[in-house]
């Protein structure tokens, strides 16, 4: 189990910046120093030597650990995983991959909490295949069953969620909102990239279609690498437009020939094996494992329980936003509203190397296991301070 002091001894192994206070993993996540390094070294040999620091035979290995070690994340067969650029790549891959043609004048359910990046695309197919948008809308920042239940008939498409969303941290009922998909005769696409690193997340029990999750967040691994997963009796119905040849059986086989892809999620593959950001997103994985998921998820609501107790003593005007009425729809993101001028906290707070975020207005708060009592009692300072000079 991660206490305050186990949390300090993960932050040694961070690349932070001393003197640097972070609560703004939403955004992006702090590389461990591990990661860096090897990134470094990888860059540093492949601007020097060029194609002599290449091994096909050594990166293949390497993806081979990234979906071992990925699928005890999220509880999946690693054949499920392919290597994405971002998780918008991996949605793209999903929606250019179904036959949406099969699709036209179905419903596709989304809510008004969801990240544009993911609104965005399922807008795109539903104007290119005439299908209809059906937007969900929020209840004091909680989405809830009975409004899927209202919104959800059997001219069901698909549904696009966000597990975590990225404004206030509810948790939706993703168990219980894909059995009611599934019943509809639809599908389910997954982003993940708030939740997956920090909370626990199991595939096998979730049942669901599709998962979409980039590393630079929550799994502190170089920007530019995700994953994607694929139910396996998905995968051969899935067949997206922007395939690569890192989904061909013999990539090194580089004259022109017939494609001929793996038989189970490689397939789908987009990232380069060459990139040195394969080996850090590798090495962040390690750590993930080593720290352990349910032991990230615990200390996580211990440090975000103090900061709500901070916050409650010490910041009068300051109103939480979060749903945190039960564990099931709590996170590690939080958000605050007050009747101040939040953006120039937020940037009053960056001057002094305490980094959060602001989004629709609010203070968004979103520590990691490596954030201690002390970085949280450091901000309440730094907050009280900026509130003296407004």
């Amino acid at each position: 189990m991660i206490t305050s002091t186990t949390a300090e001894q993960r932050k040694q192994q961070t690349n932070l910046e001393p003197g640097v206070l972070y609560f703004n993993n939403a955004s992006f996540g702090i590389w461990p120093k591990k990661t860096y390094d090897v990134v470094q070294k990888k860059t540093e040999l492949m601007s020097q030597q060029g194609f002599l620091s290449f091994d096909p035979i050594v990166c293949g290995e390497e993806v081979e650990k990234i979906f071992t070690k990925f699928s005890k994340l999220i509880n999946c067969s690693s054949s499920a995983l392919a290597l994405t650029n971002s998780t918008s790549d991996g949605m793209h891959l999903i929606a250019t991959g179904l036959d949406l043609e099969k699709m036209r004048g179905k419903n596709i359910i989304l809510n008004d909490l969801e990240f544009i990046a993911n609104s965005f695309i399922w807008q795109q197919m539903a104007k290119k295949y005439k299908m209809q948008i059906v937007t969900v809308k929020s209840n004091n920042g909680r989405l809830l069953m009975s409004d899927f239940e209202t919104a959800i008939n059997d001219n069901l498409g698909l549904v696009a969620i966000s597990s975590v969303q990225f404004s206030n941290g509810f948790r939706v009922n993703l168990k219980d909102l894909t059995e009611l998909t599934h019943d509809h005769g639809g599908l389910i696409a997954v982003d993940a990239i708030q939740q997956v690193g920090a909370l626990t997340f199991d595939t096998s029990i979730l049942d669901i279609d599709f998962l979409t999750v980039g590393g630079y967040k929550w799994l502190c691994a170089p920007y530019g690498t995700g994953l994607i997963y694929v139910k396996p009796e998905l995968q051969e119905k899935l067949d997206p437009i922007a395939i690569t040849w890192h989904g061909d059986l013999d990539p090194m086989n580089m004259t022109h020939r017939d494609f001929k892809p793996f038989k189970d999620g490689r397939k789908f593959s987009t990232l380069g094996i060459a990139s040195p950001s394969i080996f850090g997103l590798s090495v962040s994985l390690d750590h993930h494992l080593a720290w352990g998921p349910s032991n990230s998820e615990k200390y996580l609501f211990q440090i975000t329980n103090y900061i709500i107790n901070r916050f409650h003593e010490e910041l009068e005007g300051f109103k939480l936003i979060s749903p945190r009425d039960t564990i099931a729809e709590s996170s590690q993101i939080l958000a605050y509203k007050a009747n101040i001028a939040m953006d120039e906290l937020v940037n009053y707070l960056a001057q002094r190397k305490i980094s959060c975020g602001l989004r629709d207005g609010n203070l968004r708060l979103a520590p990691h296991v490596y954030a201690t009592r002390d970085d949280v009692d450091a901000m309440i300072v730094g907050i009280k301070d900026a509130l003296k000079l407004s």
